[in-house]
């Protein structure tokens, strides 16, 4: 009986032997094949060098998105009697310019939901982000909800963290006009300035209305730019900047007031405009982008920051 269970253990055993070196040999044919595979095809690309040359990818976009996010509810959220609060909640991100992005009027206006629509990275360190806000807004005459869209600019250290570098500016809602990278004009060319003053603000009151056929007269053939549909109406183009430059296709920005309910607001975009014979066409809109290494630089020295201004223009106190 002994002997027929040292035989049997030891059948059990041989099986256990076989199936240990069944497994080696299947590892060392699979590590054969591996090594093979290096020798004729070379190493397998790794994903983090293939991250490194995305800007979108070295972009800390969930962040980004996040600070656009509370940004936007606090730069949508005024009253009247609060001021110096909502200025003191930009100013981490605007500094002294927060001062500058209040509106005027007595109505009052509060964010009640924000929803991060999309994010765009241009470079490693720049990126906008398009929020999407539903605003209660309250006047003497009426009380009124709405969805309005921002497009907010940011930028990254490095390290991880982002900020809020401008004032945002109202945007159609999603899809998109998916700009090229392009940045404010650091100089100025007053003659372009002047000459794109009046065609400027006969698009921004289009863009306000969304008339669809006086924008699309407005803008190049190529142009994927629409409207605000009536969210705000144009009520003056304050400044107008050109960069310097010889060709028909110049970069330029335009600060508008619009008015919204019973108070107006005051945002500069960053526009592509091409010259085509005697006339202007606008053939992108958005908003102004910092440079990574300068957030919010300002020209240099010498080179004034506007080249057109209304003469007309007499700020509400």
């Amino acid at each position: 009986m002994r002997a027929e269970r040292l035989r049997a253990a030891a059948g059990g055993g041989r099986w256990l032997v076989w199936a240990g070196r069944l497994a080696l040999w299947t590892a060392l044919v699979v590590v054969g094949l591996t090594g093979l595979r290096s020798l004729l095809l070379g190493p397998p690309a790794h994903d983090g060098i293939a991250a490194a040359t995305d800007p979108a990818a070295a972009f800390p976009t969930q962040a980004g998105m996040a600070a656009a996010a509370l940004f936007a509810s606090d730069y949508l959220t005024w009253e009247p009697s609060h001021r110096d609060a909502r200025a003191e909640r930009m100013s981490a991100s605007l500094g002294e310019a927060a001062r500058g992005a209040d509106p005027s009027g007595e109505a009052e206006q509060e964010v009640e939901q924000v929803v991060p629509v999309d994010i765009e990275v241009f470079d490693p360190g720049v990126a906008v982000a398009t929020i999407a806000a539903r605003v209660l807004r309250i006047d003497a005459e009426e009380t009124a909800r709405e969805w309005l869209h921002l497009d907010v600019p940011l930028v990254a250290d490095g390290g991880g963290a982002v900020r809020v570098t401008g004032v945002p500016v109202l945007v159609p809602a999603p899809p998109r006009s998916g700009m090229e990278v392009t940045h404010p004009p650091a100089g100025s060319d007053s003659s372009a300035a002047q000459e794109l003053a009046e065609p400027l603000a006969a698009f921004f009151r289009a863009y306000a209305e969304g008339d669809a056929t006086e924008v699309r007269y407005l803008v190049t053939d190529d142009s994927a730019v629409g409207g605000l549909n009536g969210l705000a109406s144009f009520e003056r183009l304050e400044r107008v900047t050109v960069a310097p430059g010889q060709g028909p296709e110049r970069v330029a920005t335009a600060t508008v007031r619009w008015r919204t309910g019973s108070a107006t607001l005051t945002q500069t975009y960053l526009l592509t405009v091409r010259r085509v014979g005697d006339r202007w066409y606008v053939a992108d809109v958005g908003v102004p982008l910092a440079s990574p290494a300068r957030p919010g630089a300002e020209p240099p020295t010498g080179a004034p920051a506007t080249t057109w201004t209304d003469p007309t223009d007499e700020r509400e106190e």
